[in-house]
């Protein structure tokens, strides 16, 4: 098979790499792409927004199935689009993906089905928000209703953090018109984790779980980032947890969706909050998560493009999708003064000095007119390892990070280490 990849992270490093092990492919595009995806297909130049060309290539290269990393071209209808013409697709519709580019969609379907999330109030006028704010003396977060690259979520501990929130968010409008309205909700505590599944419509796979490292700073503090790590499996998941999600939290989810909009084909993320209560919906994306994706994706034992067929095909449960055992931690290095004001264009040296069972995902990083492979981002490089115990998989991965270096570089220590 042809197939098309969507996408420049670390995301569609992970997924390149997955996609070129399997038996069933004999070309892989990747579009745009980075210095680690033309490790396994030819990168293209278009962007993940340009779905028009997108699909001009496709019908013009005979693409057999088209695999969407991130969530803008889903949201802009790319899967919509693709099936008016014929083609092969791997993600959900347009209207399917509002449950992650519209936090209010979404939080509407989980009232209606009941499904338990964190109870919560929207604004489209900061004054309200202020107003609503002051009647609390507690915890809060505060979120931008549209997609905001992972970064639109604020943890506020008090009133003055909440309003500080609204204000970057509605005032400042740092995240454009995602920002337009915002959503206000309790903080949720207990065990943080990502669960993830693929679905045709119908049926769904079998789950995994990861957990994220959000912060910056060592022992989760410091400004939200799109993630520094992450690991998988997370202590507390077993199967009890697992059957309640796909009770309380999937099937509702997939019913509502199948009954009053499209069938939903295609990854399927949960953000949730664990606790004795058990888990609570902090919000749902359209797929695969970025860096979960670098630490699952090694743990699948299933052909990946046979998964993603069948998804497309109705059949999932002809082929339900294998997890290894095994534990998986991703930590990324980033440039210096990421999430804020960083530097890029420098030389990443020592990816050669890696043991042969560690896995390198890039994400902001290109090849340069000399064939050097240069930072281009803030988050540059996931780098993985699976073992058998975490505490091995931890070991290895961080005894691999210290041989790569560029200038200004950093990461957390502590990945997987408070797990």
């Amino acid at each position: 098979m042809k197939v098309l990849l969507v996408g420049n992270g670390g995301r569609e490093s992970a997924l390149a790499w997955k996609i070129a092990q399997s038996s069933k492919l004999t070309h892989l595009y990747v579009s745009p792409g980075n210095a680690g995806t033309n490790q396994f297909g030819l990168n293209l130049n278009y962007k993940d927004f340009e779905i028009e060309k997108l699909l001009d290539f496709a019908i013009n290269n005979q693409i057999d199935l088209t695999v969407i990393g991130p969530e803008i071209p889903l949201d802009l209808g790319i899967v919509d689009l693709f099936q008016s013409h014929g083609l092969k697709i791997f993600g959900p519709s347009k209207i399917c993906a509002q449950i992650e580019s519209s936090k209010s969609f979404a939080k509407k379907i989980m009232q209606k089905r009941n499904i338990p999330t964190a109870s919560s109030k929207f604004f489209s006028n900061p004054n309200d928000a202020y107003d609503y704010v002051t009647k609390f003396s507690g915890p809060l977060v505060v979120k931008a209703d549209g997609l905001a690259a992972g970064k639109g979520v604020y943890v506020c501990a008090d009133q003055s953090e909440a309003k500080n929130a609204i204000k970057e968010i509605m005032e400042q409008k740092i995240f454009g018109s995602s920002g337009e309205s915002i959503l206000i909700e309790e903080m949720l505590t207990g065990w943080e984790a990502s669960v993830f599944l693929f679905c045709d419509g119908n049926d769904v796979s079998s789950l995994i779980a990861a957990c994220d490292h959000k912060r910056i700073g060592e022992g989760d503090i410091g400004p939200n980032t799109g993630g520094m790590g992450a690991f998988s499996p997370p202590l507390i998941w077993n199967d009890q947890i697992e059957a309640n999600i796909l009770e309380n939290i999937v099937y509702p989810l997939i019913d509502e969706m199948k009954t009053n909009y499209d069938p939903y084909v295609g990854v399927l993320f949960i953000g949730l909050m664990i606790n004795e209560e058990g888990p609570k919906v902090i919000e749902f994306n359209c797929r695969l998560g970025d860096p979960e994706s670098q630490v699952i994706l090694p743990l699948m034992e299933s052909d990946i493009i046979d998964v993603m067929m069948s998804c497309i095909n109705g059949e999932i449960e002809k082929n339900d999708v294998e997890w290894s055992s095994s534990s998986s931690v991703g930590v990324v290095l980033a440039s210096g003064g990421y999430p804020k004001n960083y530097e890029i264009g420098f030389e990443i040296q020592g990816l050669e000095n890696v043991d042969d069972l560690v896995n390198i995902f890039h994400a902001g990083s290109e090849v340069d007119s000399l064939e050097k492979i240069i930072t281009s981002g803030g988050r540059v490089l996931t780098v993985n390892y699976v073992a058998d115990t975490m505490d091995e998989a931890i070991k290895k991965c961080y005894e691999n990070l210290d041989r790569i270096k560029f200038q200004d570089s950093y990461y957390r220590k502590d990945i997987g280490k408070l797990s």
